[in-house]
């Protein structure tokens, strides 16, 4: 066996040899070694080259867009392979997981459960924030952003970062696997996207696959246009509906073109802006839509119905839709395909002899060879490249070269290696794997053939075994192999962090940034760690747009963040209405990023009939890189209170309070956050038979709160737990002492999708009589049913609710609730069998300025109330 590999190496290198010294008049026609580096995939040899050029040309079309998913599938089920997709707007998206490996089944998946909606939301996830930030802004109603003097207006909907951040965590592994080269993915792309500075299209071959993709998605005014470089790109719809020339342009022998894209709109159903703008665009594309239909080779349309670009309802239908219409396609891709084929095999080439220098029993080379006339041999190029790679694939040989030599006669050189056995194996770039390892996970013993099959397994094994532990990012090629001595050796790149670029930050200081980001310089990349710090990231609020791009460096990743920074300049705006402080607005000025820091100052105005707040705050929700938090609060407010005796209304106390509170934080991850608190505030009473007090109370708190709740309204799950212990005491302008507790919690648990039950408990206690001003209050249809709003007043506090809420269609709630509770002045008179009942019925509307809410209740005393709400709690 050894006598028969040292023959085989000897004649292919006197054949080379030969071959150098051979006349200068030669044709090279094909070469091809399952050794060599041709691309970005592993090394090993892509013997699909050998075939035409395929190419899918895919529309966009929004949610009609989803049935490309369809069409897919059934080309894939049907071998019909694909050798490049060009995709644009939703055709984009699709074609471009596709691209990347992504399986088929996996994109539906993610079509099916995927929230498309949510896409179009600027608001962080509330897992994602500190609970300081999740306080902030989430009761406004607006939000405006100040340009120097100017109110800023966005150029979309939304920036789009939700979709980023989706699509840089399906993307980060393609991107880094394949070098960033669009030639190099599974199946080779092209994302066009049309500058609107230049008017010029722009075709994507190379870069972040992920910003690619966000680029030809950007809708114009749904999505911000995305800025790269001098250029804002958006849907490459625009110039290019379906992108068949680009198609042609890269090569393609054969064009299928899937058009999905919007017909034009009836009257009755042009509602809104965005539907004139689709209906705008769809009219600028007719024509051009049908120069690429005609340039293709076979057009697939969908029957979609009047099922509208915006309607991602519809998921399962429109993939069978695409499946349908795939299926019907057939019978013309298979002829056109074949008509083509035999076009190829006419275009013989005539020799005089041939050189075979393999066994005629890995190579037949009458299996495109034909007896030309007069004593010569004609053969199809593209049959011979078919038959040899068709070797290559079986594992008969690993090497082969082609070539034609024209004196003084026409001479066609085969030139083969038959395939070795394997006899070692080298891992380079990790001590993570063992080769004992990787040939046992890939079913492979020492003596087995190292052909085509067997080297793909070995990659695919160590790929494997790295991902499992750990190394999100790693990946295998081939290395430098030796025939002679049957070694093969696999080199791994762990996919380690080299270093970060923070970029876009003109006003953030870069250790702002970074601090969020969860991964550090030398570990392993991690696709969810990853994810989760561009969540802290934008989730800080200093940031319309949060980018990842990962790039090659001869000494590992380099992480490359790129923001866009928020104009610092703001104000808040919300309202509110309900029976007891009746109308009521607050408005917030300030500066969101002070000084580059990340800290937020700001003035505070609140102003109602029966309750006034003016306030200066300065806070941080993190100091440097530590997790501690602060918040510095300057206040004067004015409350009147409704006071109650025996359930009758006294009149009303006006209680004005000013002073100032610091807390010093410390940040519990996403959850919540643990303070301690120094107050001084001077509170001026002015109670119901006009007599006037003053006091100065002084105090120390410890607190503690917990928010895991999936929204501020109307959550489907979490909860919400508050926690402060103060004490206040008769020093520093402090005259009253005093110890208080109090314990609040909420949660929310979904029985089914629409059902939720809502337990709630409140406990309040203190130590000794409080003053006036810090006594508990009961009451309304927050806490017991049937009572007014803070109609108990007391030094002890027991209030317990039980609610059942459902949801109903068009973001309508229905509520039903239980109510235990009583407020004590003394210990001595606490008794379960004092505790009130209550029970209620509330209508809730998610309207886009807050919940509007109207409710029922009822006490056991026999008092009913009606209650109304409008706007978010503040």
């Amino acid at each position: 066996m050894m006598i028969k590999a040292l023959t085989n190496t000897l004649i292919y290198l006197l054949l080379i040899m030969s071959a150098a010294m051979a006349q200068s008049d030669t044709t090279a026609l094909f070469e091809a070694d399952i050794f060599s580096k041709q691309s970005e995939k592993g090394s090993v040899y892509d013997t699909s080259a050998a075939k035409h050029k395929i190419a899918l040309a895919l529309s966009g079309g929004g949610a009609r867009g989803i049935s490309q998913i369809g069409i897919i599938r059934v080309l894939e089920k049907e071998n019909i392979g694909i050798d490049l997709i060009c995709g644009t707007s939703m055709g984009g998206l699709i074609g471009g997981l596709y691209s990347a490996g992504i399986p088929i089944d996996s994109i539906e998946t993610i079509a099916r459960t995927m929230d498309w909606i949510d896409f179009f939301s600027n608001r962080p996830q509330r897992s994602t924030q500190f609970i300081t930030q999740k306080e902030s802004g989430e009761n406004s109603i607006i939000t405006l952003r100040f340009r120097g003097t100017d109110i800023y207006i966005p150029s979309g909907v939304t920036s789009g970062q939700k979709l980023n951040s989706f699509l840089y965590y399906v993307t980060s592994r393609p991107d880094y696997v394949f070098g960033n080269s669009f030639d190099n993915l599974p199946i080779p792309l092209r994302i066009c996207a049309v500058d609107l500075v230049s008017g010029n299209q722009l075709v994507f071959d190379s870069g972040s696959l992920g910003n690619s993709i966000r680029a030809t998605t950007s809708f114009p005014l749904a999505f911000e246009p995305f800025e790269l470089d001098s250029m804002l790109l958006v849907d490459g719809g625009l110039l290019e509906p379906i992108p068949v020339e680009t198609a042609l342009r890269k090569g393609a022998d054969f064009v299928i073109a899937v058009n999905t894209t919007s017909d034009i709109l009836p009257f009755e159903d042009i509602n809104d802006p965005l539907d004139i703008i689709n209906t705008t665009s769809t009219i600028m594309q007719l024509e051009l839509k049908e120069k690429e239909l005609e340039l293709a080779d076979v057009a697939i349309k969908p029957e979609l119905g009047d099922i509208e670009a915006t309607d991602f309802s519809k998921v399962r239908e429109l993939i069978r839709a695409g499946e349908k219409a795939a299926i019907e396609a057939l019978p013309e891709i298979r002829k056109r395909l074949s008509e083509l084929e035999n076009r190829d095999y006419d275009d013989s080439i005539m020799v005089d002899s041939i050189n075979l220098m393999v066994s005629p029993f890995l190579i037949e080379a009458k299996s495109f060879l034909s007896h030309g006339g007069k004593g010569k041999y004609a053969f199809s190029p593209q049959a011979m490249r078919k038959h040899i790679n068709s070797a290559i694939e079986n594992g008969l040989i690993f090497q082969a070269e082609v070539y034609i030599t024209n004196s003084p006669k026409r001479i066609l050189h085969i030139i083969a290696q038959p395939t070795f056995r394997l006899h070692s194996l080298l891992i380079n770039g990790t001590s993570e794997i063992t080769s004992p390892e990787v040939l046992k996970s890939a079913g492979i013993d020492y003596g087995d053939y190292a052909n085509l099959t067997n080297l793909r397994l070995l990659k695919e094994a160590a790929t494997e075994i790295m991902l499992s532990k750990g190394y999100d990012l790693a990946f295998v090629e081939i290395g430098q192999s030796d025939q002679k001595e049957g070694l093969v050796v696999l080199e791994v790149d762990e996919g380690r962090i080299a270093g970060f670029k923070i970029s876009g930050n003109y006003r953030t200081r870069s250790w702002v940034i970074k601090r969020n980001f969860l991964l550090k310089e030398g570990e392993p990349y991690s696709i969810a760690r990853a994810d989760s710090g561009l969540a802290n990231i934008y989730g800080s609020g200093l940031f319309t747009e949060v980018r990842l791009n990962l790039e090659h460096r001869d000494q590992g990743l380099l992480v490359h963040i790129k923001v866009k920074e928020k104009y610092s300049g703001f104000m808040r705006l919300g309202l509110h209405y309900d029976e007891y402080y009746r109308t009521e607005a607050f408005l917030d000025i300030g500066n969101s990023n002070l000084f580059g820091f990340g800290q937020e100052a700001f003035l505070g105005i609140l102003y109602g009939e029966f309750r006034k707040d003016f306030s200066v705050n300065l806070r941080a929700d993190r100091i440097y890189e530590t997790w501690y938090n602060y918040l510095l609060r300057v206040y004067h407010n004015r409350l009147e209170r409704e006071i109650y005796d025996n359930y009758e209304s006294l009149g009303k106390r006006e209680e004005r309070r000013s002073g100032f509170e610091f807390t010093l934080g410390n940040q519990l991850s996403g959850l919540g956050n643990l303070g301690l608190s120094f107050g001084i505030s001077r509170v001026r009473l002015e109670h119901v038979n006009r007599t006037v007090t003053h006091t100065g109370i002084t105090y120390l708190a410890l607190g503690s709160r917990v928010d895991t709740r999936d929204r501020f309204v109307f959550p489907s799950k979490g909860s919400h737990f508050n926690i402060r212990l103060e004490f206040a005491f008769d020093l520093l302008w402090g005259e009253e002492n005093y110890q208080k507790g109090e314990i609040n919690w909420k949660g929310y648990y979904p029985i089914t999708s629409f059902m939720h039950l809502v337990p709630a408990l409140r406990l309040s206690i203190s130590a000794n009589p409080l003053p006036v001003s810090e006594k508990f209050y009961m009451g309304g249809s927050s806490s017991l049913y049937g009572f007014r709003q803070f109609e108990l007043e007391g030094d002890k506090l027991l209030n317990s609710n039980l609610g059942l809420r459902f949801k109903l269609p068009y973001r309508f709630y229905i509520t039903s609730r239980f109510d235990m509770g009583n407020v004590w002045i003394n210990w001595d008179e606490v008794r379960i069998d004092d505790l009130l009942h209550g029970y209620g019925l509330m209508i809730s509307y998610d309207s886009y300025v807050g919940p509007l809410s109207i409710s029922y209740g009822r006490s056991n005393f026999g008092h009913d109330r009606y209650y109304l709400s409008l706007g978010y709690d503040f």
